[in-house]
């Protein structure tokens, strides 16, 4: 599998689209990437609501099965080619570029790390007390299951959706 920032442009449009007509900055937003690998998809959601919200109320949870892949996720920090699309105003503004023992990487900066927690949860397993969200990022996940485990998996997460009449 390819893992990129940026991976399905028109969700991360969509999103600005919702956060700055739908959302107060003054709101609390939370938003969960779920098996969200090694983090590419949950800093694109942050770097999205950091540009609609601010440094506000808001957080990104990413969670995986995998505590190696997890573990890469926290780092932030990632090859420099994986930066390709990420679009310039967000390279300049939430991103580094790796020196001396770091030069071929970039890494996250820490104002938006700080906003983003990383958890291991099984989503075919009862799902912890996470708390509620405004959004779940699943599909990226979804695509990998058969139909009766899709059904599950969505199952365990209705509950963790906040009701709302946005969409």
């Amino acid at each position: 599998m390819k893992l990129f920032f940026f991976r399905e442009e028109n969700h991360f449009t969509f999103l600005e689209e919702i956060m700055k007509s739908e959302f107060s900055p003054l709101k609390t937003v939370r938003v969960w990437s779920a098996a969200c690998s090694s983090g590419e998809e949950v800093y694109t959601i942050a770097m999205v609501l950091s540009e609609a919200l601010g440094h506000g109320n808001w957080e990104v949870i990413g969670s995986d099965i995998s505590e190696k892949v997890l573990a890469k996720a926290v780092k932030g920090t990632y090859p420099i080619e994986r930066s390709a699309n990420i679009p310039k105003k967000y390279l300049v503004k939430y991103c580094l570029k790796g020196v001396r023992g770091k030069s071929g990487e970039f890494i996250l900066k820490n104002s938006l790390r700080e906003k983003i927690r990383f958890l291991k949860i099984n989503l075919y397993m009862e799902i912890p007390d996470i708390g509620t969200f405004d959004i779940i990022f699943l599909r990226n996940t979804l695509i990998y299951f058969d139909t009766d485990t899709k059904k599950q998996v969505v199952n365990n997460m209705l509950p963790l959706l906040k009701k709302t009449d946005i969409l």
